[in-house]
């Protein structure tokens, strides 16, 4: 998944990990977090499969 967060384009990735749940960097940690929690959900850009 492709997110928007600073205003200028792609600048996040994300991966889907099923159950509206995403995988995706958060500093030197990986974090698991909910799709629609509100701040995600905003800024998607795009998604798609990787074949």
């Amino acid at each position: 998944m492709f997110f928007n967060t600073s205003g200028g384009g792609v600048s996040h990735v994300a991966i889907y990990a099923g159950n509206n749940k995403l995988l995706h960097a958060a500093g030197k940690k990986v974090k698991y977090s909910n799709l629609y929690d509100g701040y995600w959900n905003k800024r998607i850009v795009g998604y798609g499969t990787f074949r």
